[in-house]
Parts: structure tokens; C-alpha cells; sequence
């Protein structure tokens, strides 16, 4: 279903604001899904391997009824799956924060100023 003219300009607009207001943010949003760290690839690799082969010895152990099998396969499925997981994160360096400019926070302090106003005149007077 499509947006409307003013829904698309609304959109946009947020966009804007979001971007301007935590521009790291935004652009972590903006990138699709999940992507293989270029070290990382080996892991995906391995961690697939892992998993069919995992997969196949307990199905293996299903067919012929011995648990013997099913045991370590499932345990390969599992490392199938951290392997995975492992080369499919964002690289460590890249997910520490940065240090950052301290900001103008007016905005903000005149938000909680009005915050602590309301609070008080709660308390004091009653609604």
C-alpha cells in the first residue's frame, strides 16, 4: 500500500529530524539487515558446515534409533549456530561508542526545567 503525498512528506521530515539529531543512530538504521563482517567470513562458513553436518547426524540418530549420535550432532548444531551468529555481529571496534562533542543541551534542560515545574505544582497543588 503507498503513502499519500502528505504521509511521505511527513515521513521525510522525520527522517530529517532523526538524522540530524543522532546522525550515527540513523545511519545504523539505515543499513539492511544483517551483513558479514569482512574477517568473518571463515565463521559463517564453518558454522554452516557444522549445522548440515549436526543436522544430518541427528537425523541419523532418529533413523536408527541411537542416541549415541543424536547426542554430539546436536552439540554440532549448536556450534553451527554460535559460529553463525559470531560471523554475522557487528565487528567489536565498530560497535564501541565514540567519544562525542558535548551539545548545546538547552533544549533538553528547558524540557526537564518543565518536567520539575509541572512536578511541583503537582505536589503542591494538587490535581
Amino acid at each position: 500500500m503507498a503513502l499519500s503525498d502528505r504521509e511521505q512528506k511527513l515521513l521525510e521530515q522525520m527522517e530529517k529530524a532523526l538524522y540530524a539529531e543522532d546522525p550515527k543512530f540513523a545511519s545504523s538504521l539505515r543499513r539492511s539487515g544483517l551483513t558479514i563482517a569482512p574477517g568473518e567470513r571463515r565463521h559463517v562458513i564453518i558454522g554452516l558446515v557444522a549445522l548440515l553436518v549436526g543436522l544430518g547426524m541427528v537425523f541419523a540418530s532418529v533413523v536408527s534409533k541411537t542416541v549415541i549420535v543424536g547426542i554430539p550432532g546436536f552439540l554440532l548444531v549448536l556450534t553451527g549456530f554460535v559460529f553463525i551468529a559470531r560471523g554475522l555481529q557487528e565487528p567489536v571496534a565498530a560497535a564501541t561508542p565514540t567519544p562525542k562533542k558535548v551539545r548545546n543541551r538547552t533544549k533538553n534542560s528547558k524540557f526537564l526545567e518543565r518536567l520539575e515545574q509541572r512536578w511541583q505544582e503537582r505536589r503542591n497543588g494538587g490535581i
